[in-house]
Formats: structure tokens, sequence, C-alpha cells
């Protein structure tokens, strides 16, 4: 659980730039922003893609066109395996 607790918490600079997004709302706004910032999925998801984003460093997918080409191929067959997935569910 701790681990989790750690997703759905933000340190302080975390907190310090959800405000700023908060404030570059319009007021009227408000509501949504509430909704996209505070809810703890909100949370979860902006800590999953910075760790993925801090975790792959995308500057050596970029030097060698192949392993674009390998990164590109791994997302065709993800969305090629959740489309026949979802087919058999229905």
């Amino acid at each position: 659980m701790n681990f989790l607790n750690s997703f759905l918490t933000l340190d302080e600079m975390e907190l310090v730039h959800q405000i700023e997004r908060m404030h570059a709302y319009p007021s009227y706004f408000y509501r949504l922003a509430n909704i996209l910032e505070k809810r703890p999925e909100s949370i979860l998801i902006y800590k999953i893609e910075n760790s993925f984003f801090n975790n792959i460093d995308t500057s050596k997918l970029s030097s060698n066109s192949n392993n674009i080409l390998i990164f590109l191929l791994f997302i065709l067959v993800l969305a090629f395996y959740k489309k026949l997935r979802d087919q058999k569910k229905s």
C-alpha cells in the first residue's frame, strides 16, 4: 500500500506545479481544474507519465533510426493486441 501511496501523493515541487497549472485555467473552469488536477486518478496518471519519461531515455531512441522503428513496432503490436482482445470480449 505504501508503494501506491507514493504514486497518489505529490511532493512539494509537484504540488507547486499543480497549483500553477490550476491557476492557468480560466476562472469559469474551476471545477474542471479541480477534477483534472486534484483527483487521485489524475495524480496517478501524472506520476506514471513522469516516471515513464524520466526512466526511458528518449535520446537513445533518436540516435539510431532502427531504435525508433522498433519502438513504433512495439506500440503497433500493443495496439493490435488490444484491438483483438476487445473483439474477443464482444
